[in-house]
């Protein structure tokens, strides 16, 4: 480290020439204002981050391979097209945090470009998730649900306290505007991150520091949009709970909201931890690119979880079969199959066999022609 008298300025050599700004934080360490390259890190590693570094590219190796095998399993298993694309487009969201989030490890000044893309995506699979529950539901489901289910505003993330909040019928329109508030993150969020690339080049926005700079505007109005988010999220999977049971669709509902939350989650409380001075700075890195790799290192191993419980949620042979009938309808196909024996020389009496998969309706068509 270097100081010039007169200026009263600190510099950071590193390499033996190459001469780096810096400044003394409240404690008198000497910090570096800039974000360092990818090469200044790889030089400066000690032992302790080539292992974590090496545990975080493992944790990313695992949710691609997983990925992977659900990808063949899925065009193997699944008979309706649409579905095959829209879950692998979903079930791809935790390869493309986590590819994003390790460059962001790797390569910090591409910070701003890797929460570009990652939103971007996010914004894409929350569209086919919503076009996927469509699918499942086919019209019979969404004619069932509406018009019959009562719901309450009452509900997290926003209201869970709010109990005098009135309860609503589940129609036409209140389902738009649960849509509109799901789909506005999948509009806000790129948007902010097209907007603080833009603040970023022009010096106004310092990732992971809270003060005088648009970090802090755009993180909040990114937080606001998530918690709306997840708040329709909760409010749409309580109203097609039943309807949609077969299809596990609970814990694919907790998968999208725990992908929504975490992607916010510990940029908070690491910008928290920033301001109170517990993650400093150090020659090498400043406050704000250190606190970047942390929240991109955190959201590696998130996704390392997600991809395990979305393997759950979506690997499911009924998934990707033909969809239920309705029930009264099913109970005509019940009296009827009971006095036809089909061509293997079995009855055919188990409605959900009937009404769910493939083969059982298959099977009802060919002994009845």
């Amino acid at each position: 480290m270097a100081k010039d008298v007169g200026t009263n300025v600190s510099y950071i050599i590193v390499n033996g020439s190459d001469v780096i700004p810096a400044e003394n934080d409240s404690q008198g360490i000497v910090c570096r204002e800039d974000t360092p390259y990818s090469y200044e890190l790889f030089q400066h590693q000690s032992t302790t981050q080539q292992i974590l570094m090496a545990l975080l590219w493992l944790c990313v190796i695992l949710i691609v391979a997983n990925f992977l095998e659900e990808l063949v399993f899925i065009i193997r298993h699944f008979q309706i097209s649409v579905r095959i694309q829209k879950t692998i487009y979903i079930l791809a969201l935790m390869p493309v945090y986590a590819l994003c989030a390790i460059i962001g490890v790797m390569v910090p000044r591409a910070g701003i470009l890797i929460d570009l893309v990652s939103n971007s995506y996010f914004g894409f699979a929350m569209y086919n998730w919503m076009s996927l529950i469509d699918d499942y539901l086919g019209p019979e489901g969404r004619s069932q649900a509406r018009g019959v289910t009562v719901l309450s505003l009452a509900t997290p993330p926003i209201c869970c306290f709010c109990v005098c909040l009135p309860k609503f019928t589940f129609n036409k329109k209140t389902y738009l505007r649960l849509l509109v508030m799901v789909y506005q993150v999948t509009v806000i969020r790129p948007l902010l991150s097209f907007i603080a690339a833009v603040l970023w080049a022009d010096g106004q926005y310092v990732p992971g520091t809270l003060g005088n700079n648009a970090f802090t505007y755009v993180s909040c109005l990114n937080t606001v949009s998530t918690l709306f988010a997840v708040w329709g999220l909760i409010i749409v999977q309580k109203a097609f709970r039943k309807t949609l049971k077969q299809f596990l669709i609970f814990v694919k509902f907790v998968v999208l909201q725990l992908t929504l939350i975490g992607t916010v989650l510990f940029n908070v409380i690491i910008t928290v931890l920033v301001s109170k001075g517990i993650i400093r700075c150090t020659e090498l890195i400043s406050t704000g690119a250190r606190a970047a790799r942390m929240d991109n290192g955190c959201l590696v191993i998130w996704m390392l979880c997600l991809s395990i419980l979305g393997r759950i949620a979506f690997r499911r042979k009924q998934d990707g079969l033909l969809q239920r009938q309705p029930v009264a309808e099913c109970a005509a196909l019940k009296d009827k199959d009971n006095s036809v024996e089909p061509h293997d020389g079995t009855f055919h009496t188990d409605i959900n066999e009937a009404a769910i998969t493939a083969e059982g309706q298959r099977k009802y068509l060919n002994h009845n022609v």
